[in-house]
């Protein structure tokens, strides 16, 4: 989602007409919601796996982006005002939900204990 928007793109910035502006931001898309679609399958398919706790957080993360990834989908006329509004409110929210995933990942891992002798 970060680099969806053509103001998060890293490096100088070509002119460029408005054909390149939306083919640009159409291989963008493309690429978010290939890499989306890959995070959705990969929380669906090791979510028996997850304990509750870190679930919440991929589940939360999951919705945020796939509401994303449809509305790039549906929207028709990017980069109007308004659309850059909401997409920056749209990356901070997506980043919230990464590092609240990463924080319960981090309090599950403290929570380990490894015991001489193997599991019991």
């Amino acid at each position: 989602m970060l680099k969806v928007l053509p103001s998060m793109s890293i490096g100088p910035r070509e002119p460029q007409t408005k054909d390149q502006e939306l083919e640009a931001f159409f291989d963008r898309r493309k690429a978010f919601i290939e890499a989306n679609n890959a995070l959705v399958k990969a929380i669906d398919e090791n979510s028996p796996f997850y304990p509750d706790k870190i679930y919440q957080a991929l589940d939360a993360l999951r919705i945020h982006t796939v509401g994303e990834a449809i509305d790039l989908q549906v929207d028709d006329k990017p980069f109007r005002s308004d659309w850059f509004d909401r997409g920056d409110s749209a990356n901070q929210e997506m980043l919230k939900l990464v590092e609240a995933v990463s924080a319960s990942i981090r309090v599950r891992l403290a929570a380990l204990v490894i015991r001489e002798g193997g599991v019991i």
